[in-house]
């Protein structure tokens, strides 16, 4: 495939009506971001988000939802899994821009609202 060819895997980009981008995923890619469990605990969290937060926070606020729903986790492996497993496919997907240096996301806000609407 040339340049600039997208293929089904790769998420295409698209302006909204406010000219925030917002990443156009095929339906394979929001399957897979909406399949994994903690993922959608997460995207749930990220909406009460509009600014930055740190890694920490989410973290916190993760394992207490997971509590919620009877689950027994532990924050260190939450954080090990949201560092480096979660992040960096919503990051690559254009859901998150995730600083894995300073440990801090910024939700991309559209894109968040278009994958929980």
């Amino acid at each position: 495939m040339g340049p600039g060819t997208n293929t089904m895997s790769e998420p295409t980009v698209d302006a909204t009506r406010d000219g925030t981008r917002l990443p156009n995923l095929p339906q394979s890619q929001r399957h897979r971001v909406l399949a994994d469990k903690r993922r959608r605990v997460l995207l749930a969290e990220l909406e009460e988000h509009t600014d930055p937060v740190s890694l920490d926070a989410l973290t916190s606020a993760i394992v207490a939802r997971e509590r919620d729903d009877g689950g027994q986790s532990r924050s260190d492996r939450v954080r090990i899994s949201l560092h480096h497993v979660h992040f960096p496919l919503l990051d690559e997907l254009g859901i998150v821009d995730y600083d894995h240096e300073n440990n801090v996301i910024e939700p991309q806000r559209a894109a968040i609202d278009g994958l929980t609407d």
